[in-house]
């Protein structure tokens, strides 16, 4: 029996031990040892220099870009660079508030139509903070704050009892009085008037001096920022840049906001503003209704969103973009 002979029953079902019997390739390495010896493979480095350098840009487009510089930063050799954001609301539902539309309203021959009155109670500008409550080992301690970050059985307030353990009681496991009664944790029998669900957060995207307080201004945009270019016969998308500056041109109509202001970096929380008769035992308003992570919040002026929006309920200066 030769060789050939025990290859052509298989040939329609095997080419990888076809290969097997007609190989003669030498074998570098034995079978049963390393495949790479200590003298397999031999390297060499080599060190380069590297240069790095910064160069400050004149201008740069700031359409669609997913974050952006608020304030005034000073960097030596660069000088000061100052930043303002210029937005622009886009209201993208039917403008009709309440129930009922304006014209509705104003028709005096429906009396099953009341005019419901409309009005403006608070305005806010928001801005978040790039923030984290990174929590590697579960223990309801973030890691910046944790004794051990990798051990749930850390004890970071010191009290006698783990941060694990603490959130599982619903405790604060950065205080050794929770509820702040005068009794520590590990004694007391009662710590129900704590809130577990507040927060605490990590703040990383401020720069320079926190407790720093600065002027807060905004102003009412008179330009209309078209999302398409009227060059490009409105079929691509228009770009805007940096050394774009609406307000020295003049597009500037009335003063929103105008203050002092000091960055805040707990979490904000409100509670109700009604009490529940329902619950006796209960008073909601000193219950947290919402929670917002640290931000920037500052009231604008109420008249100015009657006026321009609310008031113009149904009108045509609202369209849907």
């Amino acid at each position: 029996m030769n060789v050939l002979s025990l290859i052509k029953p298989i040939l329609a079902t095997s080419v990888i031990i076809i290969c097997f019997f007609l190989s003669c390739d030498k074998d570098y390495h034995s079978v049963g040892v390393d495949l790479f010896t200590k003298t397999s493979l031999k390297t060499s480095s080599f060190r380069a220099p590297v240069y790095a350098y910064q160069k400050k840009l004149n201008y740069f487009q700031t359409d669609g870009l997913p974050l952006g510089q608020l304030g005034k930063i000073q960097i030596t050799g660069f000088g000061v660079s100052k930043a303002s954001i210029t937005s622009q609301l886009r209201y993208s539902g039917v403008p009709v508030f309440g129930n009922y539309t304006q014209e509705a309203e104003d028709d005096n021959d429906n009396p099953a139509v009341i005019d419901e009155n409309e009005k403006v109670t608070a305005v806010y500008l928001d801005i978040p903070f790039f923030n984290n409550i990174d929590d590697a080992d579960q223990d309801g301690v973030i890691d910046i704050f944790d004794a051990d970050a990798k051990d749930p059985e850390s004890d970071t307030d010191g009290d006698g009892l783990s941060d694990i353990e603490e959130r599982r009681l619903n405790l604060n496991p950065l205080s050794d009085d929770s509820d702040n009664d005068g009794i520590l944790d590990l004694i007391d029998t009662d710590s129900s008037s704590y809130d577990y669900e507040n927060k605490i957060y990590e703040i990383d995207s401020i720069f320079g001096n926190r407790a720093a307080t600065f002027n807060m201004k905004v102003y009412e945009l008179t330009h209309f920022l078209s999302p398409l270019d009227p060059l490009q016969n409105f079929e691509r998308n228009k770009q805007y840049y940096s050394n774009t500056d609406f307000f020295e041109q003049g597009f500037v109509g009335a003063k929103l906001c105008d203050t002092r202001y000091n960055l805040n970096f707990d979490e904000l929380r409100f509670n109700y503003k009604e009490d529940d008769p329902e619950t006796e035992d209960v008073d909601e308003r000193n219950k947290v209704q919402t929670r917002l992570s640290p931000r920037i919040r500052v009231p604008l002026d109420i008249d100015f969103f009657q006026t321009k929006i609310i008031d113009n309920e149904g009108g045509g200066s609202l369209i849907k973009l």
